[in-house]
This record gives C-alpha cells, structure tokens and sequence, in this order.
C-alpha cells in the first residue's frame, strides 16, 4: 500500500528520520486525508507527528544538535487497515559555511490487517472469508545535507521487508528508497519561492516523480502547486492562524489509465509550533522550510 501526501514538503518527518531536531523548534503536526471520493472502499489516511530538540544550555548545542520524535500513520483502503507507531531520533553535524550533515534513524511496528465482511464476490469464494492481521518491526533510516536555504536527503523506508505470510510471498512490503530536495529562492522582500522534488522508488512499484513549488509570504501564507507525474495535479495554501498555530488544505485532481475515470482527493492538516528561542547566529529559520 503506497500512501501519497500533497503537503510532504512541509511534513518530512514522515519519510526521513534526520530531520528531527535539524531545528530548534517544537512541532505537532497532524494531516488528514481523504482519496478517490465518491470511490467505494478508497483511502483514508491520517498522519500525527511531533519532534523536539534536545537542548543544552552550551555552545555545543549549536556545534552538534539532537533530537527527538513520534509519528503515528492510520490508511484504510477497502477491506486493509494499517497502523503504525515510529519513535525517530536524529543528530545533526555543523560542518563550515553554514552547512550542516544530519543523520536519523526511526524504529517502530507496523501493523495490516484484512476485514472480510467488507469483501463481496461474484462467486463464493472461502479465501477472502478469512481474517487476517500480522504486526512486524518497522525501522527507516536517512540522511539530509542542508544550510541557510536549502535541504536534500535520501532516505530507506522499510529497512526490514516485511511479507503477509498467510497472503503468500508476493505480498511484500517493500523497501522504499527515496530522493528529495528543495530550495528557497528570493524573489522579493517579502516573498520566497520554494520548489521542491520528490523521487520515490518503491522495489516492485511503479516508479514515482513529484514536484511542487511554494510561494511563501512573509512566513505566513503558503501557496502551493504540484504536480505527480502521470497521475494527479493539485494546489493547495497554508497559513498562520497565529504566532504558534497554522493550517492548510490541498485538492487534488487524478487521472487514471482508464478511459473516462478521474478522481479528487482532498487533504486538509494543521500544526502547532513553539521556537525555543535558540537561533544560531547566521542562519534564518524559516517557519515552513
């Protein structure tokens, strides 16, 4: 099951580890997100996080920095449901010219289940009246390179290749590499735009290439486009309700391999985030960056 994320610019966590404590701020996050409406049975897909650094009232703090997290990830499709919990930490290198090398490693369970009184066939069939769940460890590991106005990482999801034993051995849950990177370019005073790119390979899966670019205003209003190669376009605004609160909302538009089938999915989320008031000399952190 491969879960897709409009706002996966703003919300790293997810998928690399390293950004934890990259910087020196608190966050809880939370997404939401509905896909195919108006297709029975589609995803539903509901994301928390949270991160903090770990503070030390020293110069060292600013030489090497730490932190910590959780993210916890709910998908139902259909008859599937899947859980999982990840504790993340991750530590974080100043190297010269503002640059810093960070390194993050997620450790957790995974949990998939079947439901089979949400299956119906055409002809009986005593296979999908069988129900079925399994839990395994999870473990992703990443790094990311960034300084003052941007970030790039790698990242392997699913370290460990998890198989539904009772499905058969082609129900892998495959190890997932990827690719992203991002750069805040100034176009005026109050204006930034951020374009970011995302490259997924799923082993077995088709491969992904994604691209949005935002528009920031002053740190508090985010606009959004992007584009899912060969599947959906969507846009989408974030904006600062107060100094600590922010939400946003994206619509999707899809396209299918099939003649005549489109589909919309809708992902709303909204974050809270407390600076601690240690700011490297130097460096500009960016609310959404």
């Amino acid at each position: 099951m491969e879960i897709h994320s409009n706002q996966w610019s703003s919300n790293l966590q997810f998928f690399n580890s390293a950004i934890v404590g990259l910087y020196p701020k608190l966050e809880a996050k939370s997404i939401y997100r509905v896909q195919w409406v108006g297709f029975e049975g589609a995803p539903m897909n509901t994301r928390f996080s949270i991160l903090a650094p770990i503070v030390k009232k020293t110069q060292l703090y600013e030489l090497t920095r730490q932190g910590i997290g959780v993210s916890i990830e709910t998908d139902r499709i259909a008859a599937f449901s899947v859980n999982k919990i990840q504790l993340q930490y991750g530590i974080h290198f100043r190297l010269k010219h503002k640059h810093r090398m960070s390194y993050g490693i997620g450790a957790g369970i995974y949990q998939m289940g079947y439901n089979p009184d949400k299956v119906t066939t055409y002809y009986p069939d005593p296979y999908t009246k069988f129900q079925s769940s399994f839990v395994k460890p999870c473990v992703n590991i990443g790094a990311i390179f960034s300084g003052e106005r941007y970030a790039g990482g790698i990242s392997v999801n699913h370290f460990i290749p998890t198989t539904w034993d009772r499905i058969g051995l082609n129900s892998n849950f495959n190890t997932e590499l990827i690719l992203f990177g991002k750069y805040a370019f100034k176009i005026h005073e109050y204006y930034d735009l951020i374009p970011s790119l995302l490259i997924k390979n799923t082993f077995h899966a088709p491969f992904l290439i994604e691209l949005n670019t935002k528009l920031n205003y002053l740190d508090r209003i985010f606009t959004l486009v992007g584009f899912r190669f060969s599947r959906s376009f969507y846009a989408g605004m974030e904006f600062m309700i107060s100094k600590k609160w922010s939400a946003a909302y994206t619509f999707e538009y899809g396209v299918s391999k099939f003649d005549n089938f489109y589909f919309t999915s809708h992902e709303a989320g909204i974050s809270y985030r407390l600076p601690n008031k240690v700011i490297e000399p130097g460096y500009k952190h960016k609310t959404a960056f």
